[in-house]
């Protein structure tokens, strides 16, 4: 389990946290699709994550995720 923690770990601090939009692929399929809420619903592919992650910062200066536990199986 802790492999995949890992993996996590590494897209929250990588793509999220420091906006790496160009590592998407190593960790999110093309046919990647998440049901969200709020305008849309969803988001489809690499592309919309990278937008999403890009807008998100935009609108949020000091956007960060902290990661407090995490719980697998």
């Amino acid at each position: 389990m802790e492999k995949y923690n890992k993996i996590i770990r590494n897209f929250i601090e990588n793509v999220w946290n420091n906006k790496k939009v160009e590592l998407i692929p190593e960790y999110i399929s093309k046919k990647y699709v998440a049901h969200t809420l709020g305008k849309g619903g969803e988001l489809r592919g690499i592309e919309s994550v990278k937008t999403n992650i890009l807008n998100c910062h935009s609108k949020y200066k000091n956007f960060k995720i902290k990661i407090i536990e995490m719980i697998g199986e």
